[in-house]
């Protein structure tokens, strides 16, 4: 069972001003990327690989692929905006946030639980797994250390976390009016300009 189809033709359209929201939240994400340096537009690509894959898949399977496309490539977006340029581990955790992004949001579609609790705790434990599924996967250069296991926590409160998140944004979706592209790049600027901001204000250079 899906989240029912309530947008409007409107919202679908890409006029000109979301192309205009698209083509700055790209060019700043773009910028980020390079100021941060090293791997992170390469990692960016393999994020985006993450989560149109993982959206397509879950969306096939549950009969919904656009919003699962859509939300699976915004909270895989976030994600790594939210670790690019950070102390990880290794690559196991970073690309094992994607991961959990990718899952959380493709899963959101879903309209059970009806619960929501019940759908907290579930996208958590959606979150916990998606992390620990990457981590096995990857060669590791570290054992599973105290510091694998604070992520692996981390992932199953973010998970739970999220659900509240995304039914807020699906919900300002629906009673905006504004095309979800638009409403992407606001959110996507917002992170990005903060990213931008807290080194500098904080004294700390990449």
């Amino acid at each position: 069972m899906t989240e029912t189809q309530t947008e409007t033709k409107h919202s679908n359209q890409f006029s000109l001003l979301s192309l205009m929201w698209i083509t700055t939240a790209m060019a700043l994400l773009f910028s980020y990327a390079r100021w941060v340096g090293g791997d992170a537009l390469q990692q960016a690509m393999v994020f985006t690989v993450f989560g149109t894959f993982i959206g397509l898949t879950i969306g096939w399977l549950i009969g919904d692929i656009k919003n699962c496309l859509f939300w699976s490539l915004l909270l895989t977006l976030l994600s790594y905006l939210a670790v690019a340029g950070g102390r990880l581990p290794n690559a196991a955790v970073l690309y094992g946030w994607g991961i959990v992004g990718s899952f959380c949001g493709a899963m959101s579609v879903l309209t059970v639980p009806k619960n929501q609790i019940l759908a907290a705790l579930l996208m958590g434990v959606v979150g916990c797994l998606a992390m620990i599924g990457t981590i096995a996967c990857f060669p590791l250069t570290l054992p599973l250390e105290p510091i694998l296991l604070f992520d692996i926590g981390t992932a199953a409160i973010v998970g739970a976390l999220l659900r509240p998140f995304l039914s807020f944004l699906q919900w300002f979706e629906r009673r905006s009016g504004q095309p979800r592209v638009i409403l992407a790049s606001w959110l996507t600027i917002s992170v990005l300009i903060g990213n931008f901001l807290v080194p500098i204000l904080a004294g700390v250079r990449r």
